[in-house]
């Protein structure tokens, strides 16, 4: 190591050149050449005097050497020690740089490379007998051939890279970083010392990109309570800077405590880097950008809900922004806008306090709109409509301002959320612009032509406002919440009369724009079809159409399900058929989950899939009697047309409906005389129902079922079998056939059969029909043939329902109370009184088995019934006779 003297000692200017070496000789040479290899850094120590100071010089390995410089070239070796021991024990595996630490004496800070991937700063002390000891270790990032600096007074430390400045503080162990950007390299360095009533102690770096740069640190000593916060609001106000060299991209630590009290501190103005301005409107713009900055420099690591906090405050600056460039130019003879803003800013009164909100009170910019409302209502309540139309302008004017311009931001910055709550979308804006709006509507009509035209503008943007407001509300709440749904239906409700009054006075189209901006479907066609009912012009129509037929392609299926459902509601089933052909994959579609069958059977034929028609047709749940035999009949047609034959089920439900059809049509005659529906009910329950069932509860639970077939209606099962059992001149047969249609749970079916067979047996006096004495058996068998029971089993066999129809003994239809009465609506005392009745039933019916024998009658008629079916086929086959023809076939022809 060679040093090099410029002077003497006498101070005149020499190059003196002396060879410096820790001891003489052969073995001192053996010495250096042993520990001085791969010397890392040489630095100037601490000055001794005016012609002395120390010098450091460290290697890679740790081997430290401090020597005692003097002009004149003399020097010797104060310390001269191998550190590699302590080092190891530190984890060291390189060194980097060394520097002389002042604060504690006999101490050196060693900049070295970590085995566990990291840079440490050591804090190295030599005591008297020159042994090494470890005071302190602070942990760096990983650096790259990094330098230490530490200029006096030595309190903190700049760890330099290629093109990055870490500033250690020894004391806290704190460290920030000056990253520069990457075309920017640091060639050489020097340091500024602090001395007394002088500059702070700064670096000074020669840089390629850059040029000249120096690095000053103030009040040292004390340090920044909050680092991160000072170097983020230097970055947002100094970081947009032209030739600005420093990199401000944050590091990845959780800015997102800091980033929003910054982004407080500036929306409300107590920032102290924002320059004071005279313009108000250029403070605003100051501000707008700086929190622009802020976005930029911190947003791609911020969390997200720290970035919708800063879009919220961003969106406050800038309504503020717009509402000052609106009201600026009236401010002062606008007499609304002096008393309204102190008032919503709700602050005392003193001097330009309409600037003061606009400087210093921006965060709480809703209360404005608060405020404007509530001038308005008081304004509404004087019933002067010339001043109260001044204040409607000017109120819309304030809303509008604010309210659109937040909006607008947001959806030209979606990069910064758009999830969460809305401050624009608070309950009491919401409700605020709805009233404004639907105080400007009314006001509109007694308005001059220029105060109305300025008025309709408004009400546009209000209409948007309100959709969009509303919207954002809706998307941010739980949809299946009681308020969500509360508030949806409401504003589904409002918005179809928001648009028609846009209509009203002449804005249909931006009525149309705003409707298909928010997907308003329904509002939109109910918009076209009001246009085409009331055009006489054909041009009107087509274009009404057109614009339809654009809304399918534009908005597809979503559209096409509400242009459906509008046509069904409105019966306008030509048009749901036949007026998009185009689109007739969407009408396939909205059917195909089963819903209104009545009418998706039509669009089935128009597809000729006739079999899915017929399919689709016995499925419809219709209530009426008449059009449920007229859908049985198209449904049988239909199927025809692809089968050879109809699936018995569908021969079943048209039987089913036909006996049905009877029924009604039988009571409907009865009551062709009646004055009403009362009076119909009345007259069927007296001829109808017998007395032995007119008391009170049985009574109206037959007229219930009078009711629904004299209106048509199709009655539940039970409900028929009811009453065809129970009625005057009873019906058992076609209780039966009904039972043989329906599909039902088999409880529910044994419980019917017996009900219908119980009331068979009992519905004739069989002690007398079996009280033979002096009657001859013509006249006995007459009786027999005339009972209920004769004739319901003769139907039987007549109409092939025999075994299906299972032809009950007596002692197999008995009621048990643990049976569960199937029909439904019954009240409880309905119910018990229904029960007492079947107990009764078989209180008769178990005296008709004891004293006339029932069971041995019931097979003597069985066999009878079933004798004179077959006599009766036979005798019709003997009406025909064979005949053959010339050509060999053989038909049948009736004789005579």
């Amino acid at each position: 190591m060679m040093h090099i003297s410029l002077r003497d000692p006498a101070g005149k200017a020499i190059v003196q050149i002396t060879n410096m070496s820790s001891g003489g000789g052969w073995l001192g040479a053996l010495k250096s050449v042993a520990t001085r290899k791969h010397i890392v850094a040489v630095k100037a120590g601490a000055a001794q005097s005016r012609e002395e100071r120390q010098v450091h010089s460290i290697t890679k390995h740790g081997a430290l050497t401090i020597w005692e410089v003097a002009r004149g070239g003399n020097y010797r070796v104060v310390l001269d020690c191998d550190l590699w021991n302590l080092l190891s024990e530190e984890q060291v595996s390189e060194v980097f740089d060394v520097v002389a630490y002042p604060i504690t004496s006999n101490s050196v800070l060693i900049l070295a490379k970590a085995v566990i991937g990291a840079t440490v700063l050591l804090n190295v002390q030599f005591n008297s007998d020159a042994q090494p000891n470890t005071l302190k270790r602070i942990v760096l990032p990983d650096l790259v051939n990094p330098k230490i600096h530490l200029p006096n007074p030595g309190h903190l430390a700049f760890v330099q890279t290629r093109n990055s400045v870490h500033l250690v503080s020894i004391a806290t162990e704190r460290c920030e970083v000056i990253r520069f950007h990457q075309e920017i390299d640091i060639v050489a360095t020097g340091i500024e010392d602090q001395f007394k009533n002088k500059r702070n102690p700064g670096l000074i770096l020669l840089t390629s990109g850059a040029g000249v740069l120096r690095i000053e640190i103030f009040n040292s000593s004390a340090g920044s309570k909050n680092p991160t916060g000072s170097k983020l609001e230097q970055a947002v106000f100094y970081g947009s800077l032209p030739d600005n060299p420093i990199d401000f991209t944050p590091p990845p630590s959780d800015l997102d405590i800091v980033a929003r009290e910054l982004s407080l501190r500036v929306l409300d103005g107590h920032s102290p880097f924002l320059q004071k301005s005279v313009s108000l409107k250029d403070h605003l713009q100051l501000r707008v950008n700086i929190l622009h900055n802020l976005m930029g420099y911190a947003g791609p690591v911020l969390k997200p809900i720290t970035l919708q906090v800063l879009r919220e405050h961003m969106e406050r600056l800038m309504a503020g922004q717009t509402l000052w460039t609106s009201v600026d130019a009236r401010v002062e003879r606008s007499s609304i806008i002096k008393d309204l803003i102190p008032r919503s800013a709700g602050q005392a009164s003193n001097t330009d306090i309409v600037r003061t909100f606009f400087l210093h009170n921006l965060s709480g910019i809703d209360s404005v709109i608060y405020g404007a409302h509530r001038a308005c209502i008081e304004a509404a309540a004087v019933l002067d409509s010339q001043p109260l139309s001044r204040v409607v302008l000017e109120t819309n004017e304030i809303i509008l301002a604010i309210l659109m311009t937040a909006t607008r931001f947001r959806d030209e910055h979606p990069e910064y959320g758009n999830l969460g709550d809305k401050w624009t979308s608070a309950a009491d804006i919401l409700q605020s612009t709805t009233v404004q709006l639907s105080i400007s509507q009314k006001l509109r009509s007694g308005l001059r032509e220029d105060d109305g035209d300025q008025l309709s503008t408004q009400l546009v943007g209000l209409t948007s406002l309100n959709c969009r407001l509303h919207e954002d509300f809706l998307a941010a709440s739980n949809p299946v919440s009681a308020e969500h749904q509360a508030l949806s239906q409401r504003y589904n409700k409002s918005r179809s009369q928001w648009l028609k009054d846009l209509v009203s006075i002449g804005q249909t189209d931006k009525a149309l724009e705003i409707g298909e901006k928010y997907k308003a479907f329904q509002s939109l066609i109910e918009i076209c079809h009001d246009q085409g009912e009331s055009a006489k012009d054909e041009d009107v129509i087509n274009t009404v159409v057109r614009r339809l037929e654009w809304y399918l392609h534009t908005f597809g299926y979503e559209f096409a399900v509400v242009l459906w459902e509008y046509y069904i509601a409105h019966r306008q089933f030509w048009n749901l058929l036949h007026e998009f052909p185009n689109y007739r994959e969407y009408l396939t579609r909205f059917f195909e989950d089963g819903r209104y069958p009545s009418i998706s059977w039509m669009n089935d034929v128009l597809l000729k899939d006739f079999d899915r028609a017929g399919q689709t047709l016995l499925k419809v749940a219709e209530t009426r009697i008449e059009k449920r035999k007229i859908q049985l009949s198209i449904a049988k047609l239909a199927l025809l047309v692809d089968n050879d034959e109809v699936p018995s089920n569908v021969e079943d439900q048209i039987q089913a409906s036909l006996v049905l059809n009877s029924v009604s049509a039988a009571l409907t005659e009865i009551a062709r005389d009646a004055i009403d529906t009362t009076a119909a009910i009345d007259i069927c329950a007296a001829q109808d129902i017998p007395r032995t069932m007119r008391n009170p509860d049985r009574g109206l639970l037959l007229r219930r079922h009078v009711t629904k077939f004299l209106q048509g209606l199709i009655p539940e099962l039970g409900e028929t079998i009811d009453y065809l059992t129970s009625r005057a001149n009873p019906n058992f047969f076609d209780a039966l056939r009904l039972l043989h249609y329906a599909t039902v749970p088999d409880a529910v079916d044994l419980f019917l059969s017996q009900l219908i067979w119980r009331r068979c047996f009992i519905a004739d006096d069989w002690p007398r029909l079996v009280n033979t004495t002096g009657q001859s058996d013509a006249t006995v068998e007459g009786r027999t043939m005339q009972t209920h029971l004769y004739r319901t089993m003769r139907q039987c066999y007549k109409h092939d329902l025999v075994p299906a129809m299972d032809l009950k003994l007596p002692k197999d239809v008995y009621f048990e109370e643990r049976q569960v009465v199937p029909f439904p609506g019954l009240s409880t005392k309905e119910l018990v009184n229904l029960k007492k009745e079947y107990a009764t039933e078989n209180e008769v019916l178990d005296g008709y088995e004891a004293g006339a024998d029932l069971a041995s009658w019931h097979a003597r008629i069985r066999r009878a019934a079933q004798t004179d079916v077959l006599n009766d086929r036979e005798a019709d086959e003997d009406e025909y006779v064979r005949v053959d023809h010339e050509d060999g076939d053989e038909v049948m022809e009736e004789e005579g």
